[in-house]
């Protein structure tokens, strides 16, 4: 089993922040390559807005870096439209606003930025801007994969590890953080040593891992092959697999507790045909007096015991010894721990 929320890459273009361990590194923002030569007037403008948008951003002045970093987006500078969406998911300088960073995120990628590309994944997979949408989400990590972005392989195997818009593929993921562990991602190889030592179900969230409790026993394997479009789906899923695990587990101990009751009513059953009638016709014989010594001190003993304990008490009811009341107690327990009726029988 796997006991791990694996976390999201956000592929960000001028911070990158790693959500399983909380730190945030600065890198530049990707810029165009191409020459001055080739570009035209608007994509100039553009590039030197982008330039200039960044020196303000350097210096932490956020609000005076995204309007010019707008402006540069809206020229069409595919850096500065992955900025302006970073500046809207985060609400630095500007007012937070997940459908506008959206919005500029595919702007990028549509441009083939593969940090945008990442970044419009991890938006949909969590549903910031316009709903989760996980067909979507698998889409948009995939392209950036296939341009080797780091970030973008790696989150490429979780969707493939937990089926997150492509069909659950164990051996897939494991190749996918082998690939971005190579580049260095700490997070890709933590997964990649993990997902081949241990088998089991693993967790995409903290809410997933609660679902079989802290300290979970027979985990279900791996949905190969299943694809999910939300994390609704994945989630439904996981409970109905809880409850089918529950259902086994109570019909295992269910089997074992009339196991022990079977081997105890066989027992009785065998031993009462040869002693238990000659049992109750010596203590009737003793009650009587008529054991050979009449009136002596144990059938006296005997004929209190029976006049002052409860007439309805099973203590007191001829045939019902030790082994009776056993029997009995364990015909209530094996009743009581029958599983629910919603609980379908273990094939």
């Amino acid at each position: 089993m796997l006991w791990r929320s694996m976390g999201l890459v956000l592929c960000l273009g001028v911070l990158t922040l790693d959500v399983l361990g909380g730190a945030a590194r600065t890198v530049h923002a990707q810029a165009s390559n191409a020459g001055p030569e080739s570009i035209d007037g608007n994509a100039a403008r553009a590039q030197t807005l982008f330039e200039q948008g960044t020196q303000l951003y350097r210096a932490n002045d956020y609000a005076a870096a995204v309007p010019i970093f707008l402006e540069a987006a809206r020229l069409g500078n595919a850096a500065a439209q992955l900025q302006v969406g970073w500046h809207y998911e985060f609400g630095k300088g500007v007012r937070r606003n997940p459908s506008e960073a959206l919005r500029w995120y595919l702007a990028a990628a549509r441009q083939g930025n593969s940090i945008a590309q990442c970044n419009a994944g991890t938006m949909y997979e969590k549903g910031m801007g316009d709903g989760e949408n996980w067909m979507e989400a698998a889409h948009w990590y995939v392209q950036s994969a296939k341009q080797n972005d780091v970030g973008g392989l790696y989150n490429v195997g979780r969707a493939y590890e937990f089926g997150i818009g492509v069909p659950q593929n164990r051996s897939t993921a494991i190749s996918l953080y082998r690939k971005a562990a190579a580049k260095g991602d700490s997070k890709a190889a933590f997964a990649y040593r993990n997902l081949r030592q241990i088998g089991g179900i693993s967790f995409r969230t903290d809410q997933e891992r609660q679902i079989f409790g802290l300290l979970p026993h027979n985990l279900p394997s791996d949905p190969a092959g299943r694809v999910f479009h939300n994390s609704r789906e994945r989630l439904g899923y996981l409970k109905r697999e809880r409850q089918a695990n529950d259902a086994a587990q109570a019909w295992r101990t269910y089997d074992l507790d009339k196991h022990t009751y079977d081997e105890q009513k066989r027992e009785y059953d065998q031993g009462s045909r040869g002693t238990r009638p000659t049992e109750q016709r010596r203590r009737r014989f003793r009650a009587r007096g008529v054991d050979g010594v009449r009136n002596n001190a144990p059938a006296r003993n005997f004929r209190h015991r029976m006049k002052t304990q409860k007439s309805g008490s099973p203590a007191t009811k001829l045939g019902h010894n030790h082994r009776e009341l056993k029997l009995e107690g364990l015909a209530r327990a094996l009743q009581a721990a029958r599983p629910p009726a919603h609980y379908a029988p273990q094939q």
